[in-house]
């Protein structure tokens, strides 16, 4: 987000990287949605759909949150509830956190609430796959703010790329499938190039 200029977001796909203006976005806490169905893709933020239906070849590959691997877009702020379901979702506003007794669970490959205490570098998978989730430069958790849980994932931008890496694996693999990946995020920085996720991404 650029609240200087005109704001801008990007999620990064494959070698592409979609950009769109976030001129629809208030402040605090904002719903992003990013479906994939068949070959059409959608964003929605906070149940508006703000870019028309779009197509993106990519590769299995890893996850990244909050950084380009290309080293020229960050995230500066906070996120929480990053969840990744084998399913298409039609961009509704969640009003709490999954958890297990969801019937939703049991589709979802990634569940990264970011429960913790402030300066906490240990960060939880609590979908079924337990998959390890690695802290990059100063990411870490902390309590100043937070949308369900008391905490949240904090991204500080710096010279060490703070960010959260999740190594490739079977159940992320998500050329061949249908999917929804959904965050809630919190910009606190002037920077006009915020990333989302980068996904399948091999720069």
């Amino acid at each position: 987000f650029n609240k200087n200029e005109e704001p801008k977001i990007h999620i990064i796909v494959g070698n592409d990287d979609l950009s769109f203006s976030s001129s629809t976005l208030g402040e605090g806490w904002q719903y992003i949605c990013l479906t994939k169905d068949n070959d059409d893709w959608i964003v929605n933020i906070n149940e508006t759909q703000i870019t028309d239906t779009f197509n993106f070849n990519f590769s299995n590959s890893d996850l990244v949150i909050g950084h380009s691997k290309d080293n020229n877009k960050f995230f500066c702020g906070f996120m929480a509830e990053i969840q990744l379901t084998e399913d298409i979702l039609d961009g509704t506003v969640p009003t709490n956190k999954l958890d297990v007794d969801n019937a939703l669970y049991e589709k979802t490959c990634l569940l990264l609430h970011f429960n913790g205490n402030n300066n906490d570098v240990v960060f939880q998978d609590d979908s079924r796959w337990n998959h390890d989730i690695i802290p990059v430069g100063d990411a870490k958790i902390s309590t100043a703010q937070s949308k369900f849980s008391g905490s949240s994932l904090y991204l500080l931008n710096n010279s060490n790329y703070p960010s959260v890496y999740i190594p490739p694996h079977e159940s992320l693999y998500l050329k061949d499938n249908d999917f929804t990946i959904e965050c809630w995020a919190f910009a606190t920085s002037i920077n006009k190039n915020q990333i989302i996720l980068s996904v399948g991404n091999n720069n």
